[in-house]
């Protein structure tokens, strides 16, 4: 299948991406996993306090006049109903819009993904909002398929999706409306999944919790201490004059919910970025370990208590693989509380791990700290994800693999 062209997105304020930093909004972050898969337009036509009606009446100047047969894909993201329920819609009229102009954007050529309807409580919300939502999503998840290429069900994800979950400040912003940086990326991780369906493609988001992972620092100016178990994943170096104090970081996870015959066209760790003790730009790259560690023993100098790593610091010949699985070039200003994102090479689940998990190191280890969160971070929505996109392979079914069965 060819990949590339345009993908618009439509809606409110939540589009818009208000109550996130540092360019996390949710559609910036879906289009950080479909651009490389080829030459993407991005279009963000949402505007606070846009209603349904709206986005309906503007779509001729601005949505349909960007369609062109000549692109590989056509997509239409339409994310409202929220603003026509708080203005007073009914809940049969809110649907009926959202439909009218999912079923308008299909008859120009789009390939439309409908996303449904978070809570809210902020001031003025009628007290029939709940209610009302729950009747739009029910309807919206009986019938997408009639006016709709795919469905985004952002509502039925337990961070984000239940009432009350507007509360939480891991995910939304404070503004009982707005979700946060972490929520638009849950928001991205759905949409995202629902585009790729329309490739054929299956994603995957692994964000194990610490108790289904095994994490650690290893620090070399304190070569016999164990930090397992550590908020944090320290990576680089923190001395000003470039001496000894060298982080490293070990994570390994299950990889058991990725089919063993994955054909993954795309697989990415996404790690939340909180410290830069940096003053160099620098590559960072992770790569496979090779032999077994232990969370609560590994230090920089031992891999378990009784077992030296054949050279300190985690990174010798047979310790760890020396040819990088996944790098990322960090300047010495980067964003911070945002994710940073490293592509893999692996296209198998066999080339992702050796089953031991990952080392991540800067390449020069010289005034170049980072920290970022690992599976033990206090706000959970900051732990590492790792991201796969991928396909099983095609089955061809031969005459004797169906007996009885004429040609």
């Amino acid at each position: 299948m060819a990949y590339g062209g345009i993908v618009v997105f439509d809606g409110n304020s939540l589009t818009v991406g208000d109550g996130s930093t540092g360019g996390a909004d949710y559609p910036a972050q879906v289009m950080i996993y479909l651009n490389p898969y080829g030459a993407y337009t991005k279009y963000n036509y949402g505007v606070g306090g846009q209603k349904t009606t709206d986005m309906a009446a503007d779509a001729a100047a601005q949505i349909d006049i960007l369609y062109s047969a000549g692109n590989a894909q056509n997509i239409l993201v339409a994310w409202e109903v929220t603003n026509d329920l708080f203005f007073g819609a009914s809940a049969a009229t809110a649907y009926a819009n959202i439909v009218s102009y999912c079923q308008a954007r299909q008859a120009v050529g789009f390939q439309v993904v409908v996303l449904t309807v978070l809570p809210r409580s902020n001031v003025g919300t009628p007290g029939s909002f709940e209610a009302d939502r729950q009747t739009v999503n029910t309807s919206i998840r009986a019938n997408w398929s009639t006016f709709a290429d795919a469905l985004a069900d952002v509502a039925a994800d337990t961070r984000i999706g239940d009432s009350g979950d507007e509360i939480n400040v891991a995910y939304y912003d404070g503004s009982l409306v707005h979700l946060g940086n972490e929520g638009y990326g849950v928001v991205a991780d759905i949409t995202a999944a629902a585009i790729f369906g329309l490739m054929g493609l299956t994603m995957l988001v692994l964000q194990p919790t610490a108790a289904a992972s095994s994490n650690a620092f290893i620090l070399a100016t304190s070569a016999t201490t164990n930090f397992g178990n550590n908020a944090d994943h320290h990576v680089g170096d923190q001395d000003g004059g470039g001496g000894s104090a060298h982080f490293r970081s070990l994570l390994d996870m299950s990889l058991t919910a990725l089919p063993d015959n994955a054909v993954i066209s795309l697989a990415m760790f996404s790690l939340y970025a909180w410290l830069d003790a940096s003053i160099n730009a620098r590559t960072f790259s992770i790569y496979r370990i090779m032999v077994p560690w232990v969370e609560a023993e590994v230090t920089w100098n031992k891999r378990n208590s009784s077992t030296n790593w054949e050279t300190a610091g985690a990174f010798g010949a047979t310790d760890c693989e020396q040819v990088a699985l996944a790098s990322r070039a960090m300047t010495a200003t980067e964003t911070l509380n945002v994710r940073k994102q490293f592509i893999c090479s692996a296209t198998t689940k066999a080339a992702m791990t050796l089953g031991y998990g990952w080392l991540h190191r800067a390449a020069t280890e010289v005034s170049d700290l980072y920290g970022f969160k690992s599976p033990n971070a206090v706000v959970v929505s900051q732990t590492p994800k790792l991201i796969f996109v991928y396909a099983l392979p095609s089955v061809t079914m031969s005459r004797s693999a169906m007996p009885g069965r004429p040609w």
